[in-house]
């Protein structure tokens, strides 16, 4: 009948061999005293070629003293960390380390388990210069790019925003971190958020771009009118996220209604004119009218007054 201990020491050999991980043990003199079948694999090597090296004839990245003073730091809390080895062929790979000190019949043995991460780091790397590409295209765009997402809950949040709200919004990006959409929302004025509300339910159920203008308080106190087009995209959880631009329209805007205010007063008098009252709409009375008339004459006084000055300064001439 086997011993307990016995038994044991059969359980931890198949687990250590069994591993998908790398494990290795590790004298305080940093020579390899026993190395499993994945480790080998991914340096390699054979086993007993493993157990001829010490951990700085692998490892790349830190220095014979730098890892002499680690081994003998490692105790039972463990450390955790990466690095890169050099494989047998002299590719390198990058590996994360979990590492705890124990003893062992008086000797003090070093436990590793040795990841290869080399694919994620790769990942990483690819997700970085994305990241870096996509940040120098926004610069570039005027407006600001920005993703906005409704998760299945209902919840809203902006997963992403440009440098340009900075300009656009007069607001910082870091005002805009977080799950929360009211930092921005709330700014947009009451009399049009029922209008940005509905455009984006109708896109929610039909999956239509969302194209609207609306009125928005800039940091700095002052209205803004600002266009809005985007593109919704069901997402694998059932929420929605759309990748759309901001634009400031508001010169745009300026310049409509200047247009408007020469079109119903005569550009030379400021005079309301007569052939656009005889097109008052249906319904509207006169002292509707007056008013939009009295608006749009504030708007163009300066211009048209401008215009007479000069037209009496050449007759007088």
């Amino acid at each position: 009948m086997s011993s307990p201990r016995k038994n044991e020491t059969i359980l931890w050999n198949a687990l250590f061999e069994a591993s998908w991980d790398g494990m290795v043990v590790l004298r305080r003199d940093g020579r390899l005293y026993r190395a499993n079948r994945r480790y080998a694999e991914m340096l390699g090597y054979t086993r007993e070629e493993l157990e001829a090296l010490h951990v700085w004839d692998l490892d790349t990245r830190f220095s014979r003293p730098e890892i002499e003073s680690m081994l003998h730091s490692v105790d039972g809390d463990g450390v955790h960390f990466e690095t890169q080895q050099r494989r047998k062929d002299g590719s390198l790979i990058e590996v994360e380390l979990s590492n705890n000190g124990a003893t062992y019949q008086g000797d003090k043995l070093i436990f590793c388990i040795v990841r290869d991460i080399t694919a994620r780091k790769a990942t990483e790397e690819r997700l970085r210069q994305s990241e870096a590409l996509l940040k120098g295209i926004a610069s570039q765009v005027p407006g600001v790019l920005y993703q906005y997402r409704m998760a299945p809950d209902g919840s809203r949040s902006f997963p992403y925003f440009s440098e340009g709200l900075v300009t656009l919004g007069g607001l910082s990006l870091g005002t805009m971190a977080g799950p929360e959409v009211v930092p921005l929302m709330s700014r947009i004025l009451p009399e049009d958020a029922d209008l940005v509300e509905a455009q984006t339910q109708h896109s929610a159920a039909t999956m239509e771009n969302v194209h609207v203008e609306f009125r928005f308080r800039h940091g700095d106190g002052s209205i803004r009118w600002i266009e809005c087009r985007s593109t919704p995209q069901q997402e694998a959880d059932g929420g929605i996220l759309w990748t759309g631009i901001l634009l400031d329209i508001t010169q745009r805007k300026l310049a409509e209604e200047r247009v408007q205010a020469m079109a119903i007063t005569d550009g030379l008098t400021g005079i309301t004119n007569r052939q656009e009252l005889g097109r008052l709409a249906p319904g509207e009375d006169a002292r509707s009218l007056a008013q939009r008339v009295d608006e749009a004459l504030y708007r163009s006084k300066a211009l048209g007054r401008n215009r007479v000055e000069s037209w009496v300064a050449a007759e007088r001439g």
